[in-house]
């Protein structure tokens, strides 16, 4: 009898959360969706030297929305079910302004799109076959995926850590942490135009990966509120720089263009995610536990692997030698 409650129990608990789980799910398919599809996109319509720095525009605006609902959910509503509906109401608007705003290049016609990709569209097999042979894309993946770790280790334990660690006010180290996506942001900016200046990515990368590791390092040791602001905001910027470039690279690789851009964004993007789900939930927790100064010590190993991997990337687009 007992079990049959608890299985009941456990059917009724699953039945709450289908539409939770299902709303999830169709929101990470449309991300994922147009993150994949971004670079192809953009590429089509501007030059080579244009896209670093509008995935960077890209990026920034993805970014912050996240920065701002991170800081003030917690202020700005009182129930979880209001939060949604706003959230909801956001889906709802960029779905509208996709429909009046998107357009397909002027100059192309529907004819000539047909024909050319019926001319250059290749199969998934022979798309997969390019891509997963291609180095600089398993470095750039790798890349990408460490960076993603780090960021949400820090995003996710922050909080908690500083309150454990200093006795801050739990809201109060919600800002702190909002620091680092806004640093996100301004490093989606920033990254690509000092890229444009250094035109080197080996140099960017790895440059960009020791700048994060000392910030990850030092980003959380201060009890000083406003020190916790600054050197958050700084790693930030840093875990970011970098992003723009990772997101270019599917476009801008030797071999890969636009004819397996989308194959090789795919690739990234799952990398990506794996390195935001399973690097501080499967790898650095179960290690650390609750000691959150080794598992930001932890975080910072990630830079050094991507500082690695940056030594052996491939120079991007122009700039290949």
């Amino acid at each position: 009898m007992h079990q049959s409650g608890g299985a009941d129990s456990r059917r009724s608990r699953f039945s709450m959360d289908m539409p939770f789980f299902l709303c999830m799910a169709l929101t990470g398919f449309s991300n994922m969706f147009v993150n994949i599809n971004a670079s192809k996109i953009t590429a089509s319509w501007f030059e080579q030297e244009k896209l670093g720095i509008l995935m960077g525009i890209f990026a920034f605006c993805g970014q912050l929305p996240g920065a701002f609902a991170t800081a003030t959910t917690a202020v700005l509503f009182d129930s979880r079910t209001s939060a949604f509906i706003v959230s909801a109401i956001f889906c709802i608007s960029v779905f509208v302004l996709w429909l009046f705003f998107v357009k397909d290049k002027p100059e192309d016609t529907m004819e000539e799109r047909e024909k050319i990709d019926q001319e250059n569209q290749p199969s998934i097999g022979d798309s997969l076959k390019v891509v997963l042979s291609n180095k600089g894309i398993w470095l750039v993946s790798i890349c990408i995926m460490m960076a993603l770790g780090s960021t949400v280790t820090l995003s996710t334990f922050m909080p908690m850590a500083l309150q454990t660690m200093y006795g801050i006010d739990l809201k109060v180290c919600g800002t702190i942490a909002s620091m680092l996506t806004l640093g996100n942001c301004i490093g989606s900016i920033t990254g690509p135009i000092v890229f444009s200046k250094i035109k080197n990515v080996k140099v960017f990368v790895s440059g960009a990966a020791v700048l994060s590791f000392a910030g990850i390092i030092m980003c959380w040791r201060f009890p000083s509120i406003f020190v916790l602001h600054i050197l958050v905001l700084y790693t930030g910027i840093m875990l970011g720089a970098s992003m723009p470039i990772f997101l270019s690279a599917p476009v801008l690789l030797e071999g890969i263009g636009t004819k397996y851009a989308g194959s090789a964004a795919g690739v990234i993007s799952t990398l990506q995610l794996l390195g935001a789900v399973l690097i501080p939930t499967y790898i650095l927790t179960p290690i650390a536990g609750d000691n959150y100064s080794l598992l930001f010590m932890l975080a910072s190993i990630c830079m050094v692997i991507m500082f690695l991997c940056g030594l052996l990337l491939p120079q991007f687009g122009n700039n290949q030698k």
